[in-house]
């Protein structure tokens, strides 16, 4: 049964969006709109308290049968991205119930919040990052969160002014991290922190591959790092140097059913493609990596029996 506050406000809200805003005049529309946007944050924060308390009592695992953060995903469908984020915050409301405070208040932002949870378990002691927590709160009240992000190694540094220069080099070597996170979307979204000689290096190493492509390149720099990190995966792959495990280039199986190679294909036949099993690729994605691919080449009668497994080759025959 609904509490009686969140059926009044989905009744509410079920008249906003039965308006027209097009019928508002300029100033109210903006006047409008801002407030909705605190009020987002603010629902944020009240849903952050909520699944705290739905996690510590374990509410998901009695009603639904699984965790709060396999409930987010597989019921609410969030992507496990933000099924992560928001569970991370929730569970750090018991420890930092200012920033939740601050949430709930509309002063800040999911991603204030979580930018701040993140950063504090990096610095050393206690005290720092109780004085860090006070002033990041302050600061994300009037800085978006990609600027406060680009801060906190700043404000690390001036918390910690008593380091020596080995014991600074140390706290930033162990700072480092990469995440790789699948989108919906088939995509990989990289996040990560090196420190400043793993940073130097990559730099340069992507430096040298970013090259133009051809006379006339539309590519945006970020298009153009991004490809030269992928150029950078090949040259290491094909070099020949990495462990055996896990280290070997691009192995393309192709197969085929004995009765596709005994008939012509019809017009309309969409053969069909993917990557590891699982993510699907076009045709022109297969022929890019078939360059550089060991191709293996298996013969299948129906999904189990297997008519010829060959021997990896080159080239094309």
């Amino acid at each position: 049964m609904l509490h009686p506050a969140t059926q009044r406000l989905a009744e509410d809200m079920a008249g906003l969006l039965a308006r027209d805003p097009h019928d508002l005049p300029d100033a109210a529309l903006l006047e409008d709109t801002e407030t909705l946007l605190r009020l987002h944050r603010r629902l944020d924060g009240l849903i952050t308290t909520q699944l705290q308390v739905l996690d510590t009592r374990d509410v998901t695992t009695t009603e639904r049968g699984r965790g709060t953060r396999a409930w987010l995903v597989e019921e609410q469908l969030l992507s496990r991205p933000e099924a992560n984020t928001r569970m991370r915050l929730a569970r750090s409301s018991l420890t930092r119930p200012a920033i939740t405070d601050a949430l709930r208040a509309g002063e800040i932002g999911l991603d204030h919040a979580t930018t701040i949870v993140t950063f504090l378990p990096s610095l050393p002691s206690a005290d720092q990052r109780e004085e860090a927590e006070k002033l990041l709160l302050e600061a994300a009240k009037d800085t978006d969160p990609t600027t406060l992000g680009r801060g906190l190694r700043e404000l690390a540094d001036r918390l910690c002014l008593h380091e020596t220069a080995e014991e600074r080099a140390v706290r930033r070597h162990e700072g480092r991290y990469l995440r790789l996170t699948h989108t919906i979307g088939q995509m990989i979204h990289l996040d990560g922190m090196l420190d400043p000689v793993q940073g130097a290096t990559v730099e340069k190493a992507l430096t040298a591959l970013m090259t133009p492509g051809g006379e006339i390149d539309f590519r945006t720099p970020e298009q153009t790092r991004a490809d030269a990190l992928a150029d950078l995966a090949k040259l290491a792959l094909n070099c020949g140097q990495l462990p055996d495990t896990a280290g070997e280039p691009t192995q393309i199986c192709l197969i085929a059913q004995v009765e596709d190679l005994t008939r012509q294909l019809s017009p309309g036949d969409t053969p069909t493609t993917t990557l590891d099993g699982d993510t699907t690729i076009t045709p022109n994605t297969l022929r890019m990596l078939a360059c550089d691919a060991a191709i293996i080449p298996i013969v299948m009668r129906g999904q189990s029996e297997i008519l010829d497994l060959a021997r990896s080759t080159r080239t094309w025959n």
